[in-house]
């Protein structure tokens, strides 16, 4: 019987946790991670009320964020050649979509370089008055 007790254990809170940090992360909704959890919405949502998990989700999040920006890095420069193969292809229109392509590409190039430097700034500025 005690053996029994033994294996029907509760999850520790951790375990827990991190079930809900996986489940809120591939899932599109907090209704969609308790399905996929078994965790119930009120305990998720509870979770997510709370400071320290609330930011471990945030921060989760933008690593899954930056290493998907990371992928589409990678393969930019494949596209681009594609891009720039098609574009002297003989077909009007479809030069002038592979184009059009190219420069969303530089534009959103020159756009994340803006966003960094003004990071940067807002760090350099804000980052010195909080520390005085």
């Amino acid at each position: 019987m005690a053996e029994n007790d033994r294996k029907r254990k509760k999850p520790t809170y951790e375990a827990r946790t991190e079930k809900a940090l996986a489940a809120l992360l591939r899932s599109g909704s907090v209704a969609a991670a308790a399905r996929s959890s078994g965790i119930p919405e009120r305990s998720l949502y509870r979770m997510l009320n709370d400071p320290e998990f609330s930011g471990v989700l945030r921060e989760r999040r933008q690593r899954a964020a930056e290493a998907s920006v990371g992928l589409v890095q990678a393969a930019s420069d494949q596209a681009i050649a594609t891009l720039l193969r098609l574009i002297a292809c003989g077909k009007p229109a479809i030069e002038a979509r592979s184009a059009s392509y190219i420069l969303a590409h530089f534009r959103w190039s020159q756009e994340n370089d803006i966003a960094a430097r003004l990071e940067t700034l807002e760090h350099a500025i804000f980052g010195a008055k909080k520390s005085s």
